[in-house]
């Protein structure tokens, strides 16, 4: 059962479209793969996808329409990579 404070705490539809529409602004409305050449390269645009899917993800992470395993899945995920992003300076950790 999906717990209403987590729910509370979740993004808007406004701040998740926000998000989604910088993020592809700053990406050019690239597709597809692009070519990055190095370790570091590849991270911090993996990164920078994910700050702006974040709030979709937040969401997704407490709707009850997906089973709590995969939940709970999506939140070991989420936290891994919000570890690495904490951590991540582009050009120095790689």
């Amino acid at each position: 059962m999906t717990n209403p404070n987590d729910i509370r705490k979740t993004p808007s539809h406004t701040t998740v479209d926000r998000a989604i529409k910088t993020l592809m602004s700053d990406l050019g409305q690239e597709t597809g793969p692009q070519p990055v050449t190095t370790a570091a390269g590849r991270l911090a645009r993996l990164l920078k996808i994910y700050q702006g899917i974040r709030p979709l993800l937040e969401i997704l992470n407490v709707i009850p329409l997906l089973p709590s395993a995969w939940r709970r899945a999506l939140g070991v995920f989420l936290d891994a990579l919000e570890a690495v992003n904490a951590g991540f300076k582009a050009g120095k950790d790689l």
